[in-house]
Order: C-alpha cells, then sequence, then structure tokens
C-alpha cells in the first residue's frame, strides 16, 4: 500500500512540469490537419484490410500522405503535438475529421446497398420462369381438338 502512495506521489510530481510545446515556425493550419488526419485514419484502414495490396502496389501509407500535402513527418509530429496539446482545440480537429468519415461511411454503405438491391432485383428477374406451351409436334391449331 505504502507503495502505492509513493507510486502515485512521484506521478503527479513529475507530470505536474509539463510545458506547451513551441509553436513550430513550419504549424500546419488547422483546416489541413483536419485534411491529413482524415487521409491518415483512410490510409491506416487501408492498411489495416489491404496492407499486402497496397505492398504490391509499392504504396507507402505514409509517404503518399506526406508528398500529397507537401509536409514532412517532422513538421506533421510537431504540428500534432501542438495541437494536441490544446485540448479543446485537438477535440474540435478530430471532431471535424470524425464526422467526415461518418459521412463517407454512410454515402459508401448507401452506394453498397443500392449495388446489393439492383443485383437481387437482377437475380429476382432471372429466375422468373415463363410458362412454356406445350409442342404441338404436327402443327395443328388448337381448334382442330375442340369437339
Amino acid at each position: 500500500m505504502r507503495y502505492m502512495v509513493i507510486i502515485t506521489l512521484i506521478c503527479c510530481f513529475a507530470c505536474s512540469d509539463i510545458k506547451r510545446p513551441p509553436k513550430p515556425d513550419n504549424l500546419i493550419d488547422k483546416e489541413k490537419m483536419v485534411d491529413v488526419l482524415y487521409d491518415v485514419y483512410l490510409m491506416n484502414a487501408a492498411k489495416g484490410l489491404k496492407k499486402k495490396k497496397l505492398e504490391q502496389w509499392g504504396i507507402s501509407p505514409e509517404k503518399y500522405i506526406l508528398d500529397k500535402y507537401k509536409i514532412d513527418s517532422l513538421q506533421f509530429a510537431q504540428s500534432n503535438d501542438f495541437y494536441a496539446f490544446d485540448l479543446e482545440t485537438y477535440q474540435k480537429i478530430i471532431d471535424e475529421v470524425v464526422q467526415r468519415l461518418t459521412v463517407e461511411k454512410e454515402k459508401n454503405e448507401r452506394k453498397r446497398d443500392s449495388i446489393q438491391k439492383a443485383r437481387k432485383q437482377k437475380n429476382d428477374s432471372s429466375k422468373v420462369k415463363t410458362k412454356k406451351q406445350p409442342k404441338n409436334k404436327m402443327n395443328l391449331k388448337p381448334e382442330v381438338f375442340k369437339d
């Protein structure tokens, strides 16, 4: 029990001297940071689902994002640290990213559902069978058989 109190006190005193990181000279603006983080989330999802495909195509998700936004990894790390220190600002950035991801997910789900519905309708229509008339081998008209 005594060790727990000591460890807790050490943690409290060690964490109390956290200083805000300095504003980087090449700080990524908030709107661009939203775009970068949006793509980071998308690429992480792609990497989780199709890692082998990305490797086959020679795509490095990190390099792709850095090249796309013309930033380097240090600039991204410093900007991310700067925004993350101010929780309210960072939360607004993350909320906007999540909102964009949610909108994109819903759009893709609607598209997927409409494709599945079209496939189902196509399959259902091909299953409809028409009644075949019995073949008249003698080429007689049906009136001949009436009494």
